[in-house]
């Protein structure tokens, strides 16, 4: 059981490095504003005007470097996501995928690089133009550069989406899992004809601003812009607050395999150190014979310890056979299992070696010192 907690609790740090490492945007820097007016019953052109309005008082701002509009907010697995199947022109196979319309300068203020291509700047947004993410280029072109094919949207063939750039992939509804992502101008007929309207506003604030201050004068704009245009308050939330809540059953996870884990490893080490103790307090005379007879310390080490050892062994063994159906298990909760395997199997072994070693410290030490004369008269 030690062997099973030890293997889970490095899973679980393992899937949150996985989880951090290269989300596809940036976590420490970026505000999240969101507020959803279509439930509100506000038309398309309202809610656009609106959040407009909302852009370019926010984008004057000091400690504001970008500010864009999107469709679809950021890890939040309850709001509703646009998925639609599309698929390259005259190609058969058809992707599910995430559609978001976003404005022009969505990339740079969320922090999600372009592989290659241009964003929706200035005459692009009015016309038919899409930018997908390299998941979905790969998969509807393979190797080939996407850029300038023509992508079909919908099971209707009502006009194609020229491929303008190429974004990195995004874990955008979950930090498990990146899906294909298609992305269209926020502004364009694309976005009026696929029914996508503004609902998150992602403020990226200028290196070394003071996070806590730069949400407080956000706050102030917000609300502001709130009691002016009759909306109801917005949520305000950092990414990295997101992130935090995202990971939260990984952290959990990890801190209480850890706990028991070290439990069990302790419950290991003090068992090994009395089962051992045991076997030379019982073989004590044989143990004197050999070295009466001139055999070397290490085999009367090992002709004490070495039925104790193929138990510990075996134990050890079992654990870790036993550990791939458990980990079958935590595939649901814990990105990225088979990746780091092999790196938990060696740091549960050299933990599991390393309380053995030390286990045998004190009946090495007491064999060493023991009194072969006075072994031989007991019986």
């Amino acid at each position: 059981m030690g062997v099973i907690l030890l293997l889970a609790s490095s899973l679980f740090a393992t899937a949150l490095r996985n989880a951090l490492d290269r989300p596809g945007y940036s976590i420490d820097d970026v505000m999240i504003v969101t507020v959803d007016l279509k439930r509100l019953g506000r038309s398309n052109a309202e809610i656009h005007a609106a959040f407009r309005e909302l852009t370019a008082r926010v984008g004057r701002l000091d400690s504001v470097r970008a500010v864009a509009t999107s469709s679809a907010p950021l890890l939040d697995v309850e709001s509703p996501t646009t998925m639609m199947p599309v698929r390259a022109f005259g190609g058969h196979s058809m992707e599910m995928v995430l559609v978001h319309a976003v404005t022009g300068t969505f990339f740079e203020a969320l922090g999600t690089p372009l592989v290659s291509g241009v964003t929706f700047d200035g005459p692009e947004q009015d016309r038919p133009v899409a930018i997908v993410d390299a998941q979905l280029a790969r998969m509807l072109w393979g190797d080939q550069d996407p850029q300038g094919e023509c992508l079909i949207v919908g099971l209707k063939e009502s006009g194609c989406l020229r491929v303008v750039g190429v974004s990195r992939p995004r874990r955008q509804v979950s930090l498990s899992v990146a899906m294909p992502e298609l992305f269209v101008p926020l502004q364009g007929r694309s976005a009026e004809t696929l029914a996508l309207v503004p609902t998150t506003l992602f403020v990226r604030l200028r290196p070394g601003t003071n996070l806590g201050a730069a949400k407080g004068q956000l706050v102030q704009v917000v609300r502001s812009w709130s009691a002016k245009a009759g909306m109801p308050y917005a949520e305000i939330i950092p990414v990295a607050a997101l992130v935090d809540r995202a990971t939260r059953l990984w952290r959990i996870g990890m801190s209480v395999s850890r706990t028991f884990a070290a439990l069990s490893i302790l419950l290991v080490a003090v068992g090994l150190y009395a089962m051992l103790t045991l076997a030379l307090r019982q073989r004590q005379h044989d143990v004197a014979i050999c070295l009466a007879l001139g055999a070397p310390l290490y085999r009367a080490a090992a002709f004490v310890f070495r039925r104790e050892s193929m138990w510990a062994i075996g134990g050890a063994m079992l654990g870790l056979g036993a550990f791939p159906s458990f980990a079958a298990s935590l595939r649901r909760l814990v990105h990225g299992v088979s990746d780091v395997a092999l790196l938990a199997y060696v740091q549960v072994l050299l933990v599991v070696v390393g309380c053995w070693v030390l286990a045998m410290v004190g009946p090495v030490r007491r064999l060493l010192g023991s009194d072969i004369s006075e072994a031989l008269r007991e019986e």
